[in-house]
This record gives C-alpha cells, sequence and structure tokens, in this order.
C-alpha cells in the first residue's frame, strides 16, 4: 500500500485534512510542537478515537465523531510543549490517554490505556520533521477552501513525506500497541503488532508471574551424595553369629 494512497488513512494527504477540520476558524499553529501534536492526534482519530477530554480529567460533553470531528477545544494548545488528549474507542472499553511533551529539541509522544501500568512511546527531532519558517501559521480562515488550507498545513512539514512519516510512527510505536487487532477500513497493523498481541495472549497478565514456581539454583535437583556405608540389602544371607568359646578352653 502507498504511503500516500487514499485508502491509507494515515497518509499525508488524508491527515492534513484532518488535522484542518480540528481547528477552528482564526487559531494559529504556533510553533513545531502545536503542529506534532496536531498530527498526533490526528493520527489517533483517523483510527477511530473519540475525543473525549483533554488530560485525564478534562471532558468534552458533546463526544466528538473521529469521522467528523469538531473543532478542538481553544485551550488544547494553550501551554507550549504539553499537549494531552483523552479517547475512547468503539471496540474497547477502555479509555486511552496520548501526551505529547517537549524534551529539550525533541517531541516525546506516549500513549497509554486508562488503567493500564504499561505505556508506549517515541521520539522524535522536531527540526527533521518541522519547517519552523513557516510558522507560526493561521490555515483556516473565514469563508477559506479547506483544501487549500490542508495545503498550506502540509508546508509546515518539511515534506510531505515527513507527515506520513510521523503517520506511520503514530502507527507502529503507539497504536497498535495500545489496542491491537482494531478493525477499520484503510488500516493495517504490520506483522510485528499481530505476532506481540498473540505473544500477549499466552503470556500471563501483568503481576500473575509469581504463580511460577521459582527455580532455586541452590536447590536444583541433585544425585544423592555417596553414602559412606553400603546399603542394606534384606536380600542378603543374615550373618552367623560367632560362637561362644568352649568351656576348658582358654587362649
Amino acid at each position: 500500500m502507498s504511503s500516500d494512497s487514499p485508502s491509507n488513512l494515515l497518509s499525508a494527504a488524508a491527515l492534513s485534512k484532518r488535522m484542518i477540520a480540528n481547528l477552528a476558524p482564526n487559531t494559529s499553529i504556533n510553533n513545531s510542537y502545536d503542529a506534532v501534536a496536531l498530527a498526533a492526534h490526528a493520527s489517533m482519530q483517523a483510527i477511530g478515537f473519540r475525543l473525549v477530554g483533554l488530560g485525564e480529567d478534562h471532558k468534552i460533553e458533546a463526544h466528538s465523531d473521529p469521522s467528523e470531528p469538531s473543532p478542538l477545544p481553544a485551550e488544547w494548545n494553550a501551554t507550549k510543549g504539553s499537549y494531552a488528549f483523552r479517547y475512547a474507542h468503539s471496540q474497547s472499553s477502555m479509555e486511552y490517554l496520548l501526551k505529547i511533551n517537549r524534551m529539550g529539541n525533541k517531541a516525546v509522544v506516549m500513549g497509554m490505556g486508562m488503567g493500564d501500568d504499561r505505556t508506549h512511546s517515541f521520539d522524535l527531532k522536531v527540526q527533521e520533521y518541522i519547517s519552523e519558517g513557516n510558522l507560526p501559521l493561521t490555515p483556516v480562515k473565514e469563508g477559506a477552501n479547506k483544501d487549500e488550507a490542508a495545503r498550506k498545513l502540509v508546508d509546515v512539514f518539511i515534506s510531505i513525506g515527513r507527515l506520513s512519516d510521523l503517520g506511520n510512527l503514530m502507527r507502529l510505536k503507539v497504536i497498535q500497541k495500545l489496542a491491537p487487532s482494531l478493525h477499520k477500513e484503510g488500516y493495517e497493523e504490520t506483522r510485528e503488532a499481530q505476532s506481540s498481541s498473540s505473544r500477549q495472549q499466552r503470556e500471563p497478565a501483568p503481576g500473575r508471574e509469581a504463580d511460577r514456581p521459582m527455580r532455586d539454583p541452590l536447590r536444583a535437583d541433585r544425585d544423592p551424595p555417596a553414602r559412606p556405608y553400603p546399603l542394606h540389602d534384606p536380600l542378603a544371607h543374615p550373618r552367623r553369629p560367632m560362637p561362644d568359646p568352649m568351656p576348658g578352653f582358654e587362649d
């Protein structure tokens, strides 16, 4: 499947249109981290994750439809370099948390299932993905053509391929590990993820490893030590007792 195929939900063309749909008119992308966070969020929505809040406690009353997303709340990028999105999915009873944080010149993208201690993450150098000279950008204006706005948004990235690469990283490192075996037209997991899912089904749940008997190398089965005396053989003839000395005989 070509990375920019129309059937690829995480292609640059598909992601740029979804990113535009998430921006209210006159909303600005102020910096490189805004752009990475918006692309990561669009990747989650593309696979059917529905935004239900910003962070662990924030709630969005009108749940966003992933196929027709509502614009993000105005405070989604209120804190430079720190972003959080919480999702639900129709194929899971869990909620999921996605965070994007700045660490030096890198953006760290991390996801986890709420109530699950396991996290899945990757990091990237923003200067290798984002063309900072094209920021800040206000791509969506009142009455503007959405396709033209999407083209402007793609220009924020060094190339269209870099946006596709980011979508692929989201698939490999976060989405298919957070929620393996999702079914959605235009979305495919890698074989690595499929085999990993099978291993998880065979392996005990976290915290259950203690049920396995522990092998103590100091008490491992060994050959019994050699006995210092012969074993008793019940079939051997008993020894005859020595006769008493004959009367009148002295040594």
